[in-house]
């Protein structure tokens, strides 16, 4: 292959480039190759691999040996031009000196991050270890508890051989004494009588029973496990609140129990009143609705992680209306026109479903299986929204009064209902409801926002934005006090 300067493409008067096997450049481009003296991030003073120019410069993203390439070049590399140099966007991170502190900073924090992750690996670790050893303590009582009953069969064995190797004794000196005939030793008598013989063969010696069904009761309560949802692992445990007439974001943490204002620049219309928010898997927020000077608003908003704020489709004119995600939508019950519909994030898109069979006006919703539960204020019952059918069911025969707040709560195992003095709870169909406790604040229980829960407890802010703990242990509920971050 025919020499040339890498830079200029000349095939006279070469000189090959230090360190780098058969690439060579030109006496007049030689010229910019860096001096002696050693630049203070490429301690190997070497120079760009992709121009050949300029020093380096280099980043060691990776930790493990790169291409090395100037800041001018890293600028022009991307994740999809030339993955052989790095494995993320070099100019969003590199594009003068100053780039070096903002890595260092990324990479510490990616480090912190990495010691958390390891963090919670090792916990699960050793809820497994604990848990190993207990398998090892109960299975080893389970042995002692067997083995004492496998000593009584044995040793009852014993017994038992002896004394028919006794009475098979006893009988042959009875024939060998020649009293076989006159002789009424039980040995003999065996002997002689084919039906005793058979009744030995027909006795149930020994017995034992084992209640599988107790075991199997027991097994269950055994070892119960308790794992917190992967969303929560990750989820910053927060509520967002959205106050009236402002244009501010607020944030409370719940972990701390501390609030700060975010830094989200609103340029839309200040929040309205009765508007109403949901919460996506992911932590986003669609905020809908609400009423202001202006009339009952139409505006609908998406709260992208906690720095961006866009508008998105138009709803229908609603405020005092209840949100609730299921599965990729987000659903629109009730509220002061009583038309329901449900938000596609994916096509930006509202879709009206089937209208109530009676008013709900306020209410709490939520989501379990494929239905909605639907607690309307203003009734005494309950009504269930079949997703695939597209219709209401009521549901009866619930201790709430009319004409009162409800506020519904779900978990894995069990749905509640404040409202009132009381607490119901129900199994997760949500079609059998009791009540469990009546010594909770008579306050109009409700929720600005979808609730949290963390640890067996709903935190939520109420109507006046106060905000409450809800314990699914002892059914009690009070107010948190919240502190300024």
């Amino acid at each position: 292959m025919e020499r040339a300067c890498v830079t200029c493409s000349k095939t006279v008067n070469l000189h090959r480039i230090p360190g780098k096997e058969q690439l060579y450049i030109c006496q007049n481009c030689i010229k910019i190759l860096p001096k002696d003296e050693p630049d203070i991030h490429d301690t190997c003073n070497s120079i760009c691999y992709s121009c050949f120019i300029n020093p380096p410069s280099f980043l060691d993203i990776s930790q493990s040996t790169i291409k090395k390439i100037c800041y001018n070049c890293a600028q022009k590399i991307t994740k999809s031009g030339e993955k052989r140099f790095i494995n993320i966007k070099w100019e969003s991170i590199v594009k003068n000196t100053t780039g070096i502190s903002k890595y260092n900073l990324i990479k510490e924090n990616i480090d912190s991050l990495k010691k958390s992750f390891k963090t919670i690996l090792d916990k699960i670790d050793n809820s497994r270890n604990l848990i190993v050893k207990d398998q090892e303590k109960i299975v080893g009582k389970i042995n002692q508890y067997f083995k004492a009953k496998l000593e009584i069969v044995d040793n009852y064995k014993k017994e038992i051989e002896t004394m028919l190797s006794e009475l098979l004794k006893e009988a042959k000196n009875e024939i060998w004494d020649g009293n076989y005939m006159n002789s009424n030793k039980k040995g003999v008598q065996l002997i002689k009588s084919k039906r005793s013989r058979n009744l030995l063969n027909e006795r149930n010696i020994c017995n034992h029973v084992v209640n599988h069904n107790q075991i199997d009761e027991a097994l269950f309560k055994l070892c119960e496990i308790e794992i917190m949802p992967k969303t929560d692992v990750i989820s910053d445990i927060s509520l967002m609140v959205f106050i009236r007439k402002t244009r501010p974001i607020f944030q409370i943490y719940l972990d701390t129990q501390t609030g700060e204002m975010l830094n989200i620049q609103n340029q839309f219309a200040e929040w309205g009143n009765q508007a109403s928010w949901c919460s996506y898997e992911n932590g986003d927020i669609l905020y809908t609705g609400g009423e202001s000077l202006e009339g009952i608003s139409n505006k609908s908003y998406l709260i992208i992680g906690n720095n961006n704020i866009q508008q998105v489709a138009n709803c229908v004119p609603k405020k005092g209306h209840s949100l609730c995600y299921h599965e990729g939508l987000i659903y629109s019950i009730g509220g002061s026109l009583d038309i329901n519909e449900r938000y596609n994030r994916l096509n930006n898109t509202w879709e009206r479903i089937a209208d109530p069979p009676e008013s709900f006006g306020s209410c709490s919703v939520i989501a379990k299986s494929q239905e909605l539960l639907i607690a309307p204020f203003k009734r005494r019952y309950f009504f269930a929204y079949d997703i695939r059918k597209n219709t209401f069911i009521k549901i009866g025969n619930v201790p709430v009064n009319q004409n009162l707040s409800k506020l519904l709560l779900k978990t894995s195992d069990a749905i509640f209902c404040l409202s009132r003095n009381n607490v119901l709870m129900s199994n997760p169909d949500g079609r059998l409801w009791k009540i469990v406790s009546n010594s909770i604040p008579d306050l109009n229980w409700c929720s600005l926002g979808t609730p949290s829960y963390y640890d067996k407890k709903f935190y939520f802010i109420l109507d006046d934005f106060s905000l409450y703990m809800f314990s699914t242990v002892d059914y009690k509920a009070q107010g948190i006090k919240i502190n300024k971050a």
